[in-house]
């Protein structure tokens, strides 16, 4: 997914589902979490993918299995953002990574978190950090003597390097009427089940 689509599937996201509640999260194997959200009476499937080929963030409406017991980054997720809100959904200018901001009330205090998405094919990550950008826990982790960086719970996390050169933009068919997110979802479901 090249930065000119994410940018805007982004910008129908904000709108979609800012002030929306993290309801359910679901991560049917390695690469793949869907956070369903309520808002404005409605649930939305956003699915978040770290496929070395395909990384990609958009609403879905295809269903993903559950396995029998919660993946390890899945349980962690459900103990930390589950019923939280989200404030915000950023992009970095020019870039493949995407910045949930979320807010949790726990026991009368408020808490702060971020889910990054980093579709940057084969490092593709996603990765929960609070509020002062400590990763919580990663659905990938890269030790300290990691290129380019280290993402390791209890560690800071850097910056990305910002990538040299363009990122390859793929080219969508988009019906009228349709948004970014729908043409998106039927795009890679076309591909993957072609894999």
């Amino acid at each position: 997914m090249g930065p000119m689509l994410l940018k805007n599937i982004v910008e129908e996201l904000n709108s979609l589902l800012s002030k929306g509640v993290i309801s359910k999260i679901q991560q049917s194997d390695e690469r793949n979490i869907v956070l369903k959200v309520f808002v404005r009476g409605k649930d939305h499937k956003l699915l978040i993918s770290a496929h070395p080929g395909m990384a990609r963030m958009h609403i879905t409406e295809y269903g993903f299995p559950n396995p029998p017991r919660p993946l390890r980054f899945c349980a962690f997720l459900r103990s930390r953002v589950t019923g939280a809100l989200i404030q915000d959904i950023h992009q970095d200018q020019g870039q493949r990574i995407v910045r949930i901001s979320l807010k949790k009330r726990v026991d009368h205090e408020e808490e702060s978190y971020a889910l990054i998405a980093e579709l940057t094919g084969k490092s593709a990550n996603i990765i929960l950090v609070d509020s002062g950008d400590v990763v919580c826990d990663s659905l990938r982790h890269f030790p300290p003597e990691s290129y380019p960086r280290a993402v390791m719970p209890g560690i800071r996390l850097e910056p990305l390097p910002p990538r040299q050169g363009a990122w390859k933009e793929e080219h969508i068919e988009k019906k009228e009427g349709q948004s970014w997110n729908k043409a998106a979802d039927l795009h890679y479901r076309g591909l993957l089940s072609a894999e």
